[in-house]
């Protein structure tokens, strides 16, 4: 049995921990509107990062450059403000089992946040819960270039906050996306690929990723992991 400690578990948070059922969407396209009076062009949001959208949403409507550090700023103020709104109002999900995964991992071992939204906004989806508590540390959407740098921004931000190191094999990624999987790989961690909705089920081939399931059985992937003998493949539905 390895020592539980030795582990460092990272979680994105859309569609990993929780479901915001349309909410950052929402907010980000009527916040956009609102500061840049035009509709946000049409980008894939999913496993993005909150800054890098804004940026390319900017440029893509060829708005004068020396205007982008006041609108950026403008449009966080008003985003983060729609998003709380939402948040006092509507009833989101949390995936099933999740609260006890974060919880457990939070005393056994240790934890952290990859995620593409801005610190705030994390924090308010996750207090919709009371799980930010628990994240002591992480990487947020605000001044990153990639998903890859995002990841290794947490890993190195999980070392300052908890004062030690970890061997890579120990360091795994909990995420929704393919965007993720490969955000690991470029790091040289596991990434472990969260499909709460199936979407990746059935499909031809196999999922890039040596763990994949969903948190409602997630113990069985971390009593393989604990073990000290680690499956080949995993699939924890």
């Amino acid at each position: 049995m390895m020592n539980k400690k030795d582990f460092l578990f990272l979680f994105d948070i859309d569609g990993t921990i929780l479901d915001t059922l349309g909410a950052g969407k929402k907010a980000f396209t009527e916040a956009f509107s609102a500061v840049l009076g035009d509709d946000l062009p049409a980008f894939e949001l999913l496993g993005g990062i909150d800054f890098l959208i804004f940026r390319d949403a900017f440029r893509y409507l060829n708005l004068p450059e020396d205007t982008f550090n006041e609108k950026w700023g403008e449009f966080k103020r008003v985003y983060l403000e729609i998003i709380a709104g939402i948040s006092r109002s509507t009833d989101w999900t949390l995936y099933d089992n999740t609260r006890n995964i974060i919880e457990g991992l939070a005393v056994q071992s240790q934890i952290g946040l990859v995620t593409g939204n801005m610190r705030d906004g994390a924090r308010i989806k996750l207090d919709h819960f009371g799980l930010y508590k628990y994240f002591k540390a992480g990487s947020f959407g605000e001044d990153v270039e990639s998903r890859a740098s995002l990841v290794s921004n947490a890993v190195h931000n999980a070392e300052k906050v908890y004062g030690r190191t970890w061997e890579p094999k120990n360091i795994f990624l909990f995420g929704d996306t393919l965007v993720d999987v490969q955000s690991a790989i470029d790091n040289g961690i596991e990434p472990v690929l969260i499909d709460h909705k199936e979407r990746y089920t059935g499909k031809e081939g196999t999922p890039p990723a040596r763990y994949y399931g969903r948190f409602v059985n997630a113990n069985l992937f971390l009593e393989n992991v604990f073990s000290g003998e680690r499956s080949e493949k995993l699939n924890f539905f």
